[in-house]
């Protein structure tokens, strides 16, 4: 009887892929490249839609150092018909729910200041946070709502 040669008949398949394969530098270029556009719009995005406030963010830190303030402005929800809104966020140096009087005067010079470099005529509500960050224990902040009506 002659020897069986069972290498050949043992040997698994060999299996092509349906997928077309791809070089992983390539791989990592399509994925930095990805990465560098989507970070690109993200910035260009907030840029755009930040620049109209940068004059009184700029005016708010000139008038209070140290406030680190951020504006932002517009609707919450475009599609529900809300109201639109600018929002001013900044620290203050005291707490501002012990102190009244420095709250107020703190809030009616930033009106002033909003009134002076945006049109307050396109929001219907103006809210001003005060915050005071004491260190390594608890923020304190206090909301000042204003609310205007659009001219008819």
């Amino acid at each position: 009887m002659a020897a069986h040669d069972t290498t050949a008949e043992n040997a698994p398949a060999e299996s092509k892929s349906a997928s077309p394969e791809i070089d992983g530098w390539k791989l990592v270029l399509v994925m930095l490249t990805f990465g560098i556009l989507a970070s690109g719009t993200l910035w260009g995005y907030w840029y755009y839609h930040t620049a109209p406030f940068i004059p009184l963010q700029v005016a708010i830190a000139d008038e209070f150092p140290g406030s680190a303030p951020r504006v932002d402005g517009g609707k919450r929800k475009i599609h529900k018909g809300t109201p639109s809104h600018l929002w001013i966020i900044m620290r203050v140096d005291f707490k501002p729910q012990d102190d009244e009087a420095k709250s107020n005067a703190t809030v009616e010079r930033v009106r002033e200041l909003a009134d002076e470099h945006l049109d307050l005529s396109e929001y219907e509500q103006l809210t001003v946070r005060l915050f005071f960050g004491e260190m390594e224990k608890e923020i304190h902040k206090r909301d000042f709502e204003l609310l205007y009506s659009k001219p008819d």
